[in-house]
């Protein structure tokens, strides 16, 4: 069963408190200090694992995409003190999601390779692969290690502090015209897994057996978002991504191997990594000129023998 429970709501620490099970925290801009120690006491008194998907930015998602500090980032601190590490960099990747932009009279389309978008190729813990939004690079320590990556493609930026109100350049028609060879090539980590003995930031508790995994990116759920690379058919990978975390924390490893190989990808994406393009275009080569003309020649030749008895 899900329970939602929102930070808003005044009994928000209470409800919490007869709350079992795996915990699934959305955001961190709103969540105060009071709040953020009662997450931190369900995890470490043993009431539940958590996953968490969070950022210390916020993106204007509905206008203008222009990204902020926020306010509050209690969550991220308490992970922070963990070995999650959150710099102040967003990631891009030749990797990423195939965007449609209309013109404002809406009489022109383009389509463009937005690299802020970073489509994650199928790997141990998204095996249908999933997209991340202005995705934070993490650094790990401790008891973190990774969880889900980019490709080996994959590259970031630093946030612009003269300029509060708007931290990163997200236009996708000015980042378009960047010169993306330039950039520093490498994996970065979307996901974290935190795992074993863990003390507390807020709470004077030690936990033996704790399982936390964090997502760097607070809109990986988020329905306008997911909307954006869903296509006429959706794209329900990102989900896909949730709920095998979520089975994982819950102790239900079986059952997510399950998940996992049973799912199918049906949505449209494109090859964006240069070694995957080559490696599936030479397959298409070999089935093509390899393949299929010595299945022609075999089938000749006992077509040849057979008439000759």
């Amino acid at each position: 069963d899900c329970n939602p429970v929102f930070v808003e709501d005044p009994l928000f620490i209470s409800i919490l408190n007869n709350c079992f099970g795996p915990l699934f925290v959305i955001g961190d801009s709103s969540i105060n200090v009071e709040n953020a120690i009662a997450i931190e006491d369900y995890i470490l008194s043993g009431k539940g694992n958590a996953l968490f998907t969070v950022s210390p930015f916020s993106v204007n998602i509905e206008e203008d995409w222009s990204v902020t500090y926020n306010s509050k980032t209690n969550i991220i601190e308490m992970l922070e003190h963990f070995g999650c590490v959150f710099p102040h960099k967003i990631s891009g990747d030749v990797s990423c999601a195939r965007i449609t932009m209309t013109s404002d009279d809406e009489t022109e389309s383009r389509y463009i390779n937005y690299y802020l978008w970073p489509n994650l190729l199928s790997q141990q813990n998204a095996s249908l692969g999933a997209t991340v939004f202005w995705p934070v690079p993490l650094k790990l320590n401790g008891n973190a290690k990774p969880y889900l990556f980019s490709s080996s493609l994959g590259f970031s930026f630093t946030s612009d502090d003269s300029s509060p109100n708007n931290l990163f350049q997200t236009n996708p028609f000015v980042l378009e015209t960047i010169n993306i060879a330039e950039q520093k090539k490498e994996t970065q980590v979307f996901g974290t897994l935190i795992e074993g003995e863990l003390s507390g930031f807020y709470n004077n508790i030690v936990c033996n057996d704790v399982k936390i995994i964090v997502i760097s990116d607070q809109y990986f759920v988020n329905s306008l978002m997911t909307s954006y690379i869903g296509g006429q058919t959706g794209d329900y990978r990102n989900f896909e991504v949730i709920t095998n975390a979520l089975l994982k924390l819950n102790g239900e490893e079986q059952l997510a191997q399950l998940q996992g190989k049973i799912s199918k990808d049906t949505s449209l994406y494109k090859i964006s990594d240069n070694f995957e393009f080559l490696k599936k275009r030479n397959i298409l080569f070999i089935l093509l000129f390899a393949v299929l003309p010595l299945f022609v020649l075999i089938c000749g030749v006992l077509l040849n023998v057979k008439s000759k008895k």
